[in-house]
């Protein structure tokens, strides 16, 4: 009896371990799946923290409404100019003298003006002149300004005392008058209005520089390059300007909103771009006329202009702050860590 009891207890047993064996395989089949759905989380996270890394400098632009609406605005109104002939319902000359001073409608959203012409198309097109002209001259202004005030500032001497006169000398007159000035003498038109807004801005951007310059020429780090033997064309354009380039930069795309308003001002008063090629400036000057009959032709472009200047200055704004580098989303990061 006992014989035959035993092995019975024994395959009982066995059974018994061998359902605890699958409970405990069961269990961790289980754990794993919670931990592999914790796992996929945790992967997703990394990956997008990955991809914010990845995206370096924008990834404070994306991130905040701050930068990323300015920036928004700024790209729709760029590519439209850029692409103004696929993206404009109309050509900005073509004229329609039976449907003068339309209001919006559904074929011209933006209402037509004095001779027919779709004003949607014309802001379109006018964009490009704008924003050519003002990108331009800033660029030149910005270039010029850079290698003049880095020069003044680094060499000293009569140098630099004759352009700090003349750069203060420009300086104390407004933008505007300087550029009227140049127009009177060169004539009106689209290469005449870059070369005054250039001039207009000269003197900043040859302050700031010069003064940037000064404050880090004696550093350390600058005495050794000397007295390594570097020359002086490699400490100017391989130690000091670009220490001393972010803030020029900043504020050449602050001096890019006034460009649009200072090229604005000359095609209103008719010294810029000159018909039948739009500008915004010019086609609020011509919507003057028809401000009570028709004044979609002068809201348009205004608004344009609007939205574009405050749109460059909230983002110059964002990346003063140092919103552009992520700068304050590190500080941040850190100080929760």
């Amino acid at each position: 009896v006992n014989h035959v009891i035993e092995p019975a207890r024994l395959s009982c047993g066995a059974g018994l371990s061998s359902d605890a064996g699958h409970g405990r395989d069961a269990g961790d089949a289980a754990g794993r799946h919670r931990a592999g759905g914790h796992g996929s989380a945790g992967a997703g996270e990394h990956e997008m923290s990955e991809l914010l890394n990845r995206l370096g400098p924008m990834r404070g632009v994306l991130t905040s409404w701050r930068g990323a609406l300015p920036l928004a605005c700024l790209f729709i109104v760029a590519v439209s100019a850029v692409f103004a002939p696929w993206v404009a319902p109309y050509a900005y000359d073509i004229q329609n003298l039976a449907f003068t001073n339309q209001g919006p409608s559904a074929q011209h959203w933006l209402g037509t003006d004095e001779f027919g012409r779709d004003v949607l198309s014309r802001i379109i097109y006018g964009g490009r002149t704008s924003l050519t002209v003002a990108l331009t001259a800033i660029s030149v202004s910005l270039a010029l300004g850079l290698c003049l005030g880095a020069a003044a500032g680094y060499f000293g001497g009569a140098f630099d005392r004759a352009v700090t006169a003349v750069v203060d000398l420009t300086w104390s007159f407004p933008e505007v008058l300087i550029a009227l000035i140049f127009i009177a003498i060169i004539g009106p038109g689209l290469n005449s209005t870059m070369i005054a807004i250039s001039i207009a801005y000269l003197a900043q951007f040859s302050r700031l520089t010069r003064a940037q310059i000064m404050s880090i020429k004696n550093e350390t780090y600058v005495e050794a390059a000397t007295n390594l033997g570097a020359g002086h064309s490699h400490i100017l354009f391989r130690h000091l300007l670009p220490n001393a380039l972010t803030p020029v930069i900043t504020a050449g795309m602050l001096a890019t909103g006034d460009a649009i308003i200072l090229e604005a001002t000359l095609g209103f008063f008719g010294l810029g771009v000159q018909p039948p090629k739009p500008s915004w400036g010019a086609m609020m000057s011509s919507g003057t006329a028809q401000i009570f009959l028709a004044p979609w032709t002068i809201l348009g472009p205004g608004l344009t202009i609007a939205v574009v200047v405050i749109s460059i200055n909230l983002f110059g704004e964002f990346n003063t702050e140092g919103g552009f580098t992520g700068g304050g989303e590190a500080e941040d990061d850190g100080d929760r860590a």
